[in-house]
């Protein structure tokens, strides 16, 4: 078994990690625990934040490749100049994931350092992150939707 898994902080079984959840499930779940909740709990909701926030994420950028190939296709756009793009963008929504997952990390470690116990404090955290990760997949669609398709217009005016 991966070393990583083994020793998962605050005595946390694998097993509990492993759920997929919506936003409504996890608030769900917040409020099962009444006034406080355990450092093992946070961490727990914590990952099926995380877990929501990376398919959400995912979801986005592939949403986003589907409609970059259909325009690309549609405007007779070369496979190079396609691919050219697409790793741009592909790389910074991939490089802004990995920014986002480690201080996302690095501010539940601080939190439960802290005032781990309060689960109305905690839930407000959570959602809080929730609400940020929403609004930040949001604009990178705008974004890159109007990046990636200003690009292969601009090309196709160019022939």
């Amino acid at each position: 078994m991966n070393e990583r898994i083994r020793n998962l902080p605050f005595h946390c079984d694998v097993s509990k990690l492993s759920k997929q959840l919506t936003e409504e499930e996890i608030k769900g779940l917040l409020k099962s625990y009444g006034k406080s909740i355990t450092q093992e709990n946070a961490y727990i909701v914590f990952n099926y934040v995380y877990n929501l926030q990376r398919k959400n994420y995912n979801d986005m950028i592939e949403g986003l490749w589907k409609h970059f190939m259909e325009l690309a296709q549609k405007y007779g756009i070369s496979d190079d100049y396609r691919y050219s793009c697409w790793w741009k963008c592909n790389n910074e929504l991939l490089s802004e994931l990995m920014d986002t997952d480690h201080f996302d990390h690095l501010d539940l470690f601080t939190y439960i350092k802290g005032k781990y116990n309060n689960n109305a404090a905690f839930t407000k955290f959570i959602e809080d992150k929730m609400k940020l990760s929403n609004e930040i997949i949001e604009k990178n669609k705008e974004k890159w939707t109007k990046l990636l398709t200003e690009r292969i217009k601009n090309k196709s005016y160019k022939k």
